[in-house]
C-alpha cells in the first residue's frame, strides 16, 4: 500500500471508509460499473439497479433472431444429409451432434451482439431439438430444405418460449444466498 506521512492511503477500489477486515487489508468497495464506461450492454447487468437484460427490446429481438437464424440454418442442413435411408435413432444422435456444431458459430455471431450467455443456451437448444426433430421426420419420409428450415424457426421460436419461462419461473424462486 503506499502510504502517506503518518497515514495509509487506500489504492483504487478500494474504500477507505470501511473498517479493515480481519485479514488485515481493507475489503473492495462493491460499486456498480459506471454506465459511461461500460462497453458492452452486458456490462451493466452487475448493476441491480438497471433493468434485466432479458426484458429490453433489443435483447428479446435479438434472441428471436439468433434462434430462428439458428433453426433455419440447422433444419435446412439436416434436410440436406438426412434422408429415409438412415435408421431412425442413429439419424437422430447425428443430428443432434450436427445442430450443435452447427448451433456453436451461431452463437458466437449472435453472442457478440446480445450477451454469450444469454443467447448461448436457446440457441444451442434448438439446433439439438431442430436437428432431431428435422432428422426424425426426414427417415420417414423426404423433406424439402424450405420446409425443414420454416420448421427449424419454429422449433427456435418454441425454444425461446421456453428458455424465457424456465428463467421466469427460477427467477420467482428466491435463494437463500442472494
Amino acid at each position: 500500500m503506499p502510504w502517506r506521512i503518518g497515514r495509509p492511503v487506500a489504492p483504487i477500489g478500494l474504500d477507505a471508509d470501511r473498517p479493515p477486515s480481519r485479514h488485515g487489508g481493507r475489503p473492495a468497495a462493491a460499486r456498480p460499473p459506471d454506465e459511461k464506461s461500460c462497453i458492452l450492454p452486458t456490462a451493466l447487468l452487475a448493476d441491480r439497479r438497471l433493468s434485466n437484460v432479458e426484458t429490453r427490446l433489443y435483447f428479446i429481438v435479438g434472441d428471436l433472431l439468433a434462434n430462428l437464424f439458428a433453426g433455419a440454418l440447422v433444419g435446412a442442413a439436416c434436410a440436406l444429409i438426412f434422408g429415409p435411408t438412415w435408421n431412425m435413432g442413429i439419424a437422430m444422435l447425428a443430428g443432434m451432434g450436427l445442430g450443435m456444431l452447427i448451433a456453436l458459430p451461431v452463437s458466437f455471431l449472435f453472442g457478440a451482439l446480445f450477451g454469450a450467455m444469454e443467447v448461448m443456451l436457446p440457441v444451442m437448444l434448438t439446433g439439438m431439438f431442430t436437428s432431431m426433430v428435422v432428422a426424425m421426420r426426414a427417415t420417414m419420409e423426404p423433406i424439402a430444405w424450405l420446409e425443414a428450415a420454416k420448421t427449424g424457426s419454429w422449433l427456435g421460436l418454441m425454444s425461446v418460449g421456453a428458455c424465457y419461462a424456465a428463467n421466469a419461473i427460477l427467477r420467482r424462486r428466491k435463494s437463500p444466498w442472494i
